[in-house]
């Protein structure tokens, strides 16, 4: 059944006529006239017409006035009212779905005593057949698919950061009153390898309907383009994600276009420093030839080293607010979006003529028909002139609408606030101020209670639109805002921002130094190479005595400290551990070393197959360790002693054995402070620093 009915006939449509024209049509046919007569002049129907005459004749006083009720639940008025409501709400970037629409149109009718279909009371909302008529009559509603807007840039655009971003670019095009054809516009765009497909034919009822892509998930090249406001455009500039860059990555590219190689395939300080070199050459800017480049507050454009290029090169940078870009940069504005569709289009094409998948290195190829089609004259001159920037227009959003997303985050304004704004005077704190006590009535006003759809009115009442809370202040972070970068208060922040992240990143760099000084033996892993490495854990005893406080003091790497443990296990090697070949316990204890210095914790003693055959015959094994011995107590105060690996030529594994101070060892102070108990010589380690005991 079709969803609209075609009239086959010329036939005029029936309920349609007046009370008064019904009356004159029968009047006049009353005074001695044809009824097709008067029902054709005055676009009637001929049987209705017809019908009033013979009723008239009968009973004068017969009202000539359709006697049929209408199905139309909602009047002319509340139907305009509620396509206003679903208008609004889209510009707020939270649109009703038609599940929600349906749902808000029967709260609606049931708020205002409408009488509905049965229907709608089973399913608690509106038929399906009543919002597609509903949006036929609107005559301004249509179902779309929205695009994902976050949060940030809705409410970011704001009056406040469009008129801050104007009266920027104001201040910087007075400075040297720039011609159209130096101001430029520079942002990146990415190019992938696997494109998105244009819509193709298909049969119908076909579910799913396939397109030939290179991957799944594609590898990133950046493109940084830019162009001034009389259509002319400075070549691309490519950033691959390579080490190195190699001139044949942009063979057949875009005439003039150069490129640079990036690990990540993003924009950095150091790439975009490079474009800036480009930049100068292709455009001639120089301190006498001064231009004006618009560009966003991303981190690879406001480095120092970019920022003092610039200056010394006559170019004046400002940049746009964050999350505004959609609104005030002409790339974005009337170029990127053909960009990216010519793109799509051209990597359709070569996985057609190219039997194989796309990779980087195809990109400049595939590219140089899309940036030729999309970066016209016509396109780019559009841009700047959509967003106000050549030529200078800032009233041009003054639109009450322009800003309607903005409205969610709207607050009281406060004093800081207050303060800077101009023309509005705020007391000082030594000025009195009057104080007006509200009224009874008002002094004990509860807040409005929330209606429910049955005494709820209107549609604001039925489905408020939502407002943000209070902003939480962001520790740590920096406002960003639109600037005239190459000002010089500008540039010193961006020295000092640039010398702090040296110094952290030195700090950051020490600090990773220092937590591989730490023991883990919670992990199987670890363990697994204590028990490879032929190191048995024995049990602690707390009485042990600790050995001697160090003499000389110097602190040692890991390596270092394991020669040292391979020195004093072995005496005939001597100082140099380096002389012989290293015995197999000398390997045992590297391994020690490495795997002790991470994290001081074990919640299990391990003995070695070799250890239990030696104290089960008694007898003693060469190139066996006496023992490591670890507390899994990590709440006890004092040193940590491991016990040095030595060679068991004349002694028995369980023999007793006194602790030696005389002897080389290595002290380490522990961050826990267990003791360890150990016989012979000891090793002591810490996980602050390594100390070497002469």
């Amino acid at each position: 059944m079709p969803y609209h009915k075609k009239r086959k006939t010329n036939r005029p449509p029936r309920g349609l006529t007046s009370e008064d024209e019904m009356k004159a049509a029968v009047n006049e046919v009353l005074s001695s006239r044809g009824v097709n007569t008067v029902a054709r002049e005055r676009g009637i129907d001929r049987m209705t017409l017809k019908r009033y005459v013979r009723k008239c004749k009968l009973n004068p006083k017969t009202v000539c006035k359709p006697n049929f009720v209408t199905k139309q639940i909602f009047s002319t008025d509340e139907e305009v009212a509620l396509a206003d409501f679903l208008v609004r709400a889209s510009k707020l970037h939270y649109g009703l779905s038609t599940k929600a629409t349906r749902k808000l149109a029967y709260d609606y009718a049931s708020a205002n005593s409408k009488r509905v279909p049965d229907s709608w009371k089973e399913n608690r909302c509106a038929g399906k057949d009543w919002l597609r008529d509903f949006i036929r009559r609107s005559g301004n509603l249509s179902l779309r698919t929205p695009e994902a807007t976050s949060f940030s840039r809705a409410t970011a655009w704001n009056k406040q950061t469009k008129e801050e971003f104007f009266n920027n670019l104001k201040e910087a095009r007075s400075r040297h009153h720039y011609p159209p054809q130096n101001i430029y516009n520079v942002d990146e765009t990415a190019l992938t390898t696997v494109q998105k497909p244009e819509r193709v034919i298909a049969g119908k009822g076909c579910k799913q309907v396939g397109r030939m892509t290179s991957a799944e998930r594609g590898m990133l090249v950046t493109a940084c383009c830019c162009a001034n406001a009389i259509g002319n455009v400075i070549p691309p500039f490519l950033v691959y994600p390579r080490v190195h860059f190699k001139p044949s990555m942009i063979l057949g590219g875009p005439p003039g276009c150069v490129g640079t190689a990036n690990p990540s395939g993003w924009m950095s300080s150091e790439c975009f420093l490079h474009w800036m070199k480009h930049f100068v050459n292709i455009s001639q800017s120089s301190t006498l030839n001064p231009v004006l480049l618009l560009l966003d507050n991303h981190e690879s454009h406001v480095s120092y080293d970019v920022l003092q290029f610039a200056s010394s090169s006559g170019i004046t940078m400002v940049s746009f607010p964050p999350h505004t870009t959609h609104k005030l940069q002409p790339l974005d504005v009337s170029v990127y979006g053909p960009l990216k569709r010519y793109y799509n289009t051209s990597c359709d094409n070569w996985m057609i003529s190219n039997a194989r998948p796309m990779t980087i290195f195809d990109i400049a190829t595939i590219s140089s028909s899309a940036f030729e089609k999309a970066f016209t004259p016509g396109n780019i001159v559009a841009g700047f002139k959509k967003c106000g920037i050549e030529p200078f227009n800032p009233t041009i959003f003054d639109n009450n609408e322009e800003f309607l997303a903005a409205s969610v985050t709207d607050r009281p304004a406060t004093s800081t606030d207050l303060h800077s704004m101009p023309g509005v005077q705020v007391p000082s704190p030594s000025e009195p101020t009057v104080e007006i006590e509200p009224a009874a009535e008002e002094a004990n006003e509860e807040p409005p209670p929330v209606l429910s759809p049955s005494t709820a009115s209107t549609l604001e009442e039925l489905r408020p639109f939502p407002k943000a809370g209070p902003r939480k202040s962001a520790s740590g972070r920096r406002r960003q805002k639109s600037t005239i970068l190459t000002d010089t208060p500008v540039r010193d922040e961006a020295r000092q921002r640039q010398a702090k992240k040296h110094m952290d990143g030195n700090n950051g760099r020490a600090s990773k130094a220092k937590k591989r000084l730490v023991l883990n033996l919670t992990s199987e892993s670890d363990k697994k190479k204590f028990k490879r490495s032929g190191i048995s854990l024995r049990p602690t005893d707390h009485s042990a005595p600790v050995a001697a406080p160090c003499s000389t003091d110097h602190i040692m790497s890991v390596t270092s400290l394991s020669k040292e443990v391979h020195k004093c296990s072995r005496p005939d090697i001597g100082a140099n551990p380096n002389k012989g070949v290293r015995s197999q316990l000398s390997k045992k204890s590297s391994t020690v070393t490495k795997a002790m210095l991470r994290k001081q914790k074990s919640d299990e003693v391990v003995m070695t197959t070799k250890q239990k055959t030696a104290k089960k015959n008694g007898a003693p094994q060469r190139g066996s360790v006496s023992g490591v011995g670890l507390s899994s107590n990590r709440n006890t105060a004092g040193p940590l002693v491991i016990r040095k690996p030595v060679w068991m030529q004349q002694q028995h594994v369980d023999a007793p054995q006194q602790p030696s101070t005389s002897n080389s060892g290595l002290m380490m102070q522990s961050s826990s402070g267990t003791i360890i108990d150990g016989t012979g010589d000891s090793i002591f380690f810490s996980l602050q620093e390594v100390k070497f005991v002469a």
